[in-house]
């Protein structure tokens, strides 16, 4: 099997910056998750979500009262 390895070239160059890129495809996952921690940071995505599935907040002061540790050395 033989490679011309100008027309390789040539197909890698015609994908670059294209769905059948993968550093391409990687760039776009980091802007979606950058730009989803960021909206959930600074709006109110979370309230509305929460509100739009019916789901319930959860107070996480009630989970600092547990008690931590194993048990181990008392």
């Amino acid at each position: 099997m033989s490679i011309d390895p100008e027309d390789a070239t040539r197909k890698l160059e015609d994908n670059l910056f294209t769905v059948k890129d993968s550093k391409f495809n990687e760039m776009l996952s980091n802007l979606y998750s950058s730009v989803g921690e960021w909206m959930m940071a600074n709006t109110d995505l979370g309230k509305k979500l929460t509100k739009g599935l019916q789901l319930s907040e959860v107070d996480h002061a009630e989970d600092d009262s547990e008690i931590e540790g194993s048990g181990e050395g008392v």
